[in-house]
């Protein structure tokens, strides 16, 4: 293996010199993220041409990434790379193929520039149908990319059509027992988590889990996954014991066939560590936080979508421990980048928000709290919803508003009923920033 890492190394060095091979390890997470990429791929395929192949479209990508890290216009890297081909003999590749376009949006979305991808993966998608037809195995793949990208950038109404298509389609082309079936049944389980259906997350995800322990084997990548994200279901459910158990033994295994420093290893890591938060037992989250944020700084960058989430559940530990200036400073970075990378009404960018508001309100009682929680109500909308009372009550507080307070935690109590633990939480938030538990003040 360490020859094939040192033939990997140099044949980024002999087809882009210095620029690719100081990539590595480059201080843009991007570019970095896109050398090892390449390289795993070379070392996993062997050297043929196909994974040679990739390995020159990564390593260039990277050298682009470097010089350019905003990745507005990843096309433009891939029109130089079809010099880079044809000087080292390789054949060229068509720029707005839907192969490059594919694996383009799929890089993208790995490092967490969902939008960017979106636009690559739309354009995929149009000319397989065209090419292949709406029912073709490679239509089906680039469909499900596309609707992993709008996922990810938090557009669940742009993913959900597309998710049950590629489930309809395989199940009726390719079968209720193949591989990639239990691949969208996954895909569509965790959507369905995202928009807090989560009885039929957890049966969606369940089936596909069976499927791939069956057809994949337990430690295989993807049966992990199925693993991690059921965990995930499960704490939603309200079932932390069973969550403690299948992200233990995800972590396990991912750590044990994938590597601690592996993207889905970092991510169960992350997932534990929040569990452990959820339920107070802060001896065990506070240094799983630590080390998997530590490893997501490395290997994702400081600024990937994973690294944040991580980053605000270290937060949360802080905020328990009464470190509110450290926490403060954290919700501060995790917000700051997530507007930057995915945007200003992405679902974790909000979620960085609340707690960067609260913090500010109820732990440091500041009173210039009053622009966020305009800016959570303007996404934040629908009255049946109880995060439209929850920030309803933030703007009543951070305004002095006794009687709209008094109003937001009724209806906030008539949503969610008053043993909720978050109904208690806005009692505590009422008190420790007016004195009443009730009001007026």
């Amino acid at each position: 293996m360490a020859r094939l890492r040192a033939q990997g190394c140099r044949a980024l060095h002999d087809v882009f010199g210095d620029a690719a091979s100081s990539a590595a390890g480059s201080d843009r997470p991007l570019a970095a993220y896109a050398v090892r990429h390449g390289v795993t791929h070379l070392l996993v395929n062997g050297r043929n041409s196909g994974a040679e192949r990739a390995l020159l479209d990564l390593s260039f990508f990277a050298a682009f990434c470097s010089a350019w890290p905003s990745v507005v216009v990843p096309l433009a890297a891939w029109r130089v790379l079809g010099l880079e081909r044809a000087r080292v003999g390789y054949p060229a590749v068509e720029d707005d193929s839907p192969e490059r376009l594919t694996t383009t949006a799929t890089f993208l979305r790995r490092a967490g520039l969902y939008e960017a991808g979106i636009a690559l993966g739309r354009r995929a998608l149009d000319l397989r149908e065209l090419t292949c037809g709406p029912e073709h195995a490679d239509t089906l793949v680039t469909l499900n990319d596309l609707s992993l990208l709008y996922e990810s950038a938090g557009r669940a109404d742009d993913a959900e059509p597309l998710y049950l298509r590629v489930l309809d389609i395989a199940e009726r082309t390719l079968g209720p027992e193949h591989p990639w079936t239990a691949t969208f049944l996954n895909n569509l389980g965790w959507l369905r988590k995202q928009q807090r259906r989560h009885a039929e997350a957890y049966a969606l995800v369940s089936r596909a889990l069976s499927l791939r322990e069956r057809l994949l084997g337990p430690d295989h990548p993807s049966t992990l996954t199925s693993l991690h994200n059921l965990a995930s279901i499960s704490l939603a459910l309200g079932r932390p014991e069973e969550a403690e158990s299948l992200f233990s033994r995800a972590l396990l295994a991912s750590e044990q066939s994938l590597g601690p420093g592996h993207p889905e290893t970092l991510a169960t890591g992350g997932s534990l560590a929040h569990l452990y938060e959820s339920l107070g037992i802060l001896e065990k989250a506070e240094p799983l936080a630590l080390e998997t944020l530590d490893a997501s700084r490395k290997v994702l960058g400081p600024r990937h979508p994973d690294t944040l989430i991580v980053l605000n559940t270290l937060a949360n530990i802080y905020i328990r421990r009464e470190k509110y200036v450290e926490a403060d400073a954290l919700y501060e970075e995790a917000f700051t980048a997530q507007s930057q990378t995915l945007g200003p009404k992405h679902p974790d960018t909000l979620v960085s928000l609340n707690n960067l508001a609260w913090t500010r309100l109820v732990r440091l009682k500041r009173r210039d709290t009053l622009a966020y929680f305009e800016q959570l109500a303007s996404q934040w909308t629908d009255p049946g919803d109880w995060k439209s009372a929850w920030v309803q009550l933030g703007r009543a507080l951070a305004s002095s508003d006794a009687d709209t307070t008094n109003a937001a935690l009724d209806r906030l109590t008539q949503l969610l009923g008053p043993a909720h633990d978050r109904v208690q939480r806005a009692r505590d938030y009422i008190q420790q920033v007016t004195g009443d538990s009730r009001g007026p003040w």
